[in-house]
């Protein structure tokens, strides 16, 4: 055991290095969206100047926006879409084409409509193309098999440079490469390096090595070339030197150092160190130069571990991060950037305990020590760097101490090398402490000897003035500078959460359940100790909780809090203003367990399951999950260090500890984001990979669609590789939102959108959450359909005043038709009006009439009975009498008819004697009168008839 120890001990001595690897700014991260690609080999990866990344696969061309792949190949669908799904090469033109090298021929992919074409040309058919370079002159070199083709894409003309040449070796070309002064270098398998100038002249170096095989050719930031063969080694290049002096070989040593690399096959330089970056059959290895302008090779041998090292090609991006082409595993990023993150995983606890790591109490001590209470085990020692892992079991000073089974807090104490450890489920508290090569328990504290309901240790703090303050489940103790005792802190406050001291000595406590408090102590002059408290709740104050979880006091005179609903607020102690920080700091409903503050000035705050860092001075803010990388994916309340030497945060969780160094510097300028539209789909379908259409559509200009056109989802992205994830967008379509929509969403979608022309609007944030004041506009002209376009309007128009014009012609014959018919009752009414004159006049008369008539009928029938011979003109004269009565009768029975009082009476009679009575009684007269025999006959003599009777 002595040995373990002293092992342990000099473990300790080491521990000046502490957390330097998280200072190391260099990282590599698998290509997360390697699902998407068809293949996971992937051949070349080319940056276009908007910014996408392309990828060459065994199997397809695929586009990456930092979200989304979309693939271009030959498919059943269509067949023909590329010459060859193998992409050997891939390049961009001065127009934005890409150019894309197959196994069998070149395509063009002409970027505004994403139509792609075969380079239709004789010399190129059927060819492996074995690399292609994009010249300042925008001419295109292509080098096919062993021949050497420069295009002109102006005049669309290919010249062959190689049967041009004839000094050209006739064999495999490697690699093409223009420098930085505009020259062309051609490698080719066997045959040597060679250089066509601007001036069109061809230069042939000498040999190089035995073989002869250079592979690849690079001029880094000192104008220094750099030369990687096949098979012997990589060299420094000096094209101005003497034969014997132009080349000089830099040994390149394997990770184990075994024997030196020797294939190389991709070279670039970063532009954050500038280190040479060189790959080779084995895997990727970084030159530096020092000083004294000594190359070294930098152990970059962690950053690769887990993967396959079987990798085809070395890219730099506009960012600066560098990107691997891998077979197998598709791509990985070497970034420069990212936020220094790191983790201990503490695999000793899993092997020598049979645990899951899961850490609920941590501190670091000067010497880089860790200290942490695994859950359900007890007190354990690691150091970093050397992976060395000890228990309290294996200490002999600390083996038999029940009480560390179960830490709840630990503080290292300022100055000395005492380390206070509290138990969890009792009220005790041993001082350990380092003497010479032993670890010994310097003090034991048991509250209940003096306060039998003590309560049980949740936190231990010191303050500036070296008191210590143990927080326990039911009250708070202080264990003042230069004295012995533990000693109540008699405030009569209960469920007390978390403790901090601000930048004027003064304590402030979370509680549970009422808000915060501020404590200033004084001594008296009797040496007791004097306890002034103000009390922070809900009720007082803006607090909307009084759940405090957690309270820190950082170095601007301000307490920040985090409550158990999820709020985060700040009080400024000099304006003595309370704000709420939670919509600042992003928090989404999650209680707030630990609030830190750095060297930085940067905010640490922590939930279950994220960690934020946040900068007041200019609102930036980040935040960290599983997500990112973490190893803990739960964080344990108060497993938290800020080690301030070293300026590393230390949290800890399930499945290990996480490290973290500040990222958020208020000086650094804030980077602006040009959102560009990626993709549009419209019911589910891209119109930019949808090969198959024959219309294409240019995104670059305003897009048109149909007015059938529905589900309308544009898809955007500020392209940003390093952290995709932490942006955040804001998109808002001019007459359909009223204001601009905030989401971590990298698409908009619209059911309908407006007939004409619809303004879409999109900005981005950065990685720390700051919004740019670059707005990208995006026009979409919706067709109207065929009812409302200007032709059909024109139609409705004249159809109104068609019907308009019916109408009043309608409105005007009824007008007339109205007046007519109104006269013509106006004439019936008259012409009644006349009748009813007529008839009364003809009543009047009729009864005029009638009196004569009657008078007369007397006079007759006085006649009559006056002679004794009667003649028979009496009987005729009284005959006409009487039918002249009834005439008149019939013109008085005429009112009745009109009045409807008129009955008709029908009875028999004999049409014969009828007629012959008229003829007899009517005629006879005038016939004697004109001397006429004048008789009448009926056959036969009786004809039965219905009539009415006259009167």
């Amino acid at each position: 055991m002595r040995q373990l120890i002293t092992g342990f001990l000099l473990l300790l001595a080491s521990m000046s290095m502490g957390a330097s690897t998280i200072h190391q700014n260099i990282s590599v991260s698998k290509f997360s969206a390697l699902d998407q690609f068809p293949s996971s080999s992937v051949q070349r990866i080319l940056q276009d100047r908007e910014g996408y990344l392309w990828f060459g696969t065994l199997d397809g061309l695929c586009r990456y926006d930092a979200y989304r792949v979309l693939v271009f190949r030959s498919d059943t669908k269509n067949p023909n879409l590329l010459t060859s799904n193998e992409i050997t090469c891939i390049a961009e033109d001065m127009d934005s084409n890409i150019w894309i090298g197959t196994r069998n021929g070149i395509n063009i992919l002409d970027k505004k409509t994403y139509q792609i074409k075969q380079l239709d040309m004789p010399d190129f058919k059927n060819l492996h193309i074995k690399s292609m370079l994009v010249a300042s002159d925008s001419t295109v070199w292509i080098a096919a098999d062993n021949r050497l083709y420069r295009y002109n894409t102006k005049l669309q003309e290919a010249e062959p440079i190689s049967t041009r040449d004839s000094k050209l070796p006739i064999t495999g070309i490697n690699s093409l490469y223009e420098d930085k002064f505009g020259d062309i270098w051609i490698t080719f398998w066997g045959g040597g390096l060679h250089k066509y100038t601007k001036k069109g002249e061809v230069i042939h170096y000498p040999k190089i090595g035995n073989n002869n095989n250079p592979f690849t050719i690079y001029q880094d930031n000192q104008h220094q070339y750099w030369v990687g063969t096949w098979g012997e080694g990589v060299y420094q290049f000096y094209p101005h030197q003497t034969p014997s002096a132009m080349y000089v070989p830099q040994k390149v040593m394997n990770w184990d150092g075994s024997e030196s690399e020797d294939t190389f096959y991709s070279i670039l330089q970063d532009d954050t160190n500038g280190y040479i970056w060189l790959m080779t059959f084995s895997g990727v290895y970084a030159l530096r130069r020092t000083e004294n302008n000594e190359i070294k090779q930098v152990d970059i041998s962690h950053l690769f571990k887990g993967t396959n090292n079987i990798f085809s090609e070395l890219v730099k991006d506009q960012s600066g991060d560098l990107w691997i082409a891998a077979f197998g595993e598709g791509a990985f990023t070497i970034n420069f950037d990212k936020s220094q993150i790191s983790d201990i995983k503490l695999q000793q606890i899993n092997n020598r305990l049979g645990l899951i790591p899961n850490i609920t109490s941590i501190y670091q001590d000067g010497e880089g020590t860790l200290w942490f209470n695994q859950n359900r085990y007890g007190l354990c020692l690691y150091h970093p760097e050397s992976k060395e892992f000890l228990t309290y079991k294996e200490i002999s000073t600390l083996r038999d101490r029940d009480g560390l089974k179960y830490v709840s807090s630990i503080c290292g104490i300022r100055n000395s090398k005492d380390v206070w450890l509290g138990h969890y489920n009792q009220p005790e508290i041993y001082v350990v402490n380092k003497q010479g090569k032993q670890i010994v328990i310097k003090e034991r504290y048991d509250l209940r000897h003096n306060y039998p309901n003590a309560g049980n240790i949740r936190e231990i703090f010191e303050d500036s003035k070296n008191n210590v303050w143990i927080v326990t489940t039911n009250n708070v103790y202080i264990k003042p500078q230069n004295r012995t005792q533990i000693e109540l802190v008699d405030i009569n406050m209960y469920a007390i959460s978390s403790i901090t001291e601000d930048v004027q000595g003064k304590i402030w406590l979370g509680t549970e359940n009422s808000g915060i408090y501020k404590v200033e102590m004084e001594v008296l002059a009797n040496g007791k100790i004097k306890y002034d408290i103000k009390n922070y709740n809900k009720e007082k104050t803006q607090l909307s909780s009084n759940k405090v979880t957690t309270i820190y006091a950082d170095t601007k005179s301000q307490v920040w809090f985090g409550t158990s609903e999820g709020a985060v607020y700040v009080f400024d102690q000099e304006t003595q203003k309370l704000e709420n920080y939670t919509q600042r700091i992003r928090l989404a409903n999650e209680a707030v367990q630990n609030i830190v503050e750095d060297n930085s000035n940067n905010i640490w705050v922590t939930t279950n399951k994220r960690v934020i860092e946040y900068n007041p001075q200019n609102g930036a803010s980040r935040d960290y999950s599983q997500a990112d990388g973490l190893c803990v994916s739960s964080f344990s309340k108060n497993s938290l260090y800020y080690n301030r030497k070293t300026d590393v945060l230390f949290l800890g969780g399930n499945k290990g500890i996480n490290m973290f160094a500040a990222s958020l510097e208020a000086s650094k300028p804030h980077k602006a984001k040009n959102v560009v539209i990626a993709d549009i789909k419209i019911s589910g379908k891209s119109i930019i990979n949808n090969s198959l259409n024959t219309e294409s559509k240019d995104l670059g200009a305003t897009l048109q669609v149909e007015a059938n056109d529905k589900n309308i989802e544009i898809d955007f992205s500020s392209l940003d590789y390093r952290y995709p994830s932490k942006i955040l967008y804001a998109y808002k379509m001019e007459g359909i939102d009223d204001d601009w929509v905030y989401t971590d969403r990298q698409f908009a979608t619209y059911n309908q959108l407006n007939k004409g022309l619809n303004t879409f609007m999109v900005k981005a944030t950065d990685e720390n959450k700051l919004w740019t004041s670059d707005i990208t506009n995006y026009a979409i002209y919706k067709k109207p359909a065929f009812y409302e376009t200007w032709w059909a309007y024109l139609i409705y128009t004249l159809l109104i005043l068609l019907a308009i014009y019916t109408a009043l012609v309608i409105t005007k014959n009824r007008l007339t038709l109205k007046n007519r018919l109104k006269i013509a009752q106006i004439e019936k009414e008259k012409s009644e009006e006349l009748t009813q004159v007529k008839l009364k006049y003809f009543t009047n008369i009729s009864h005029d009439f009638l009196t004569p008539l009657t008078i007369i009928s007397c006079l007759i029938d006085d006649l009559e009975m006056g002679l004794k011979n009667r003649s028979p003109q009496f009987g005729i004269m009284r005959i006409n009498v009487d039918r002249l009565k009834r005439l008149l009768q019939q013109v008085l029975d005429f009112r009745k008819v009109e009045s409807g009082n008129m009955k008709l009476k029908i009875a028999q009679g004999d049409l014969s004697s009828f007629i012959e009575d008229i003829c007899l009684n009517n005629f006879t007269p005038l016939a004697q009168k004109k001397k006429i025999k004048f008789t009448f006959k009926s056959i036969p003599q009786q004809i039965e008839l219905t009539l009415m009777p006259i009167k």
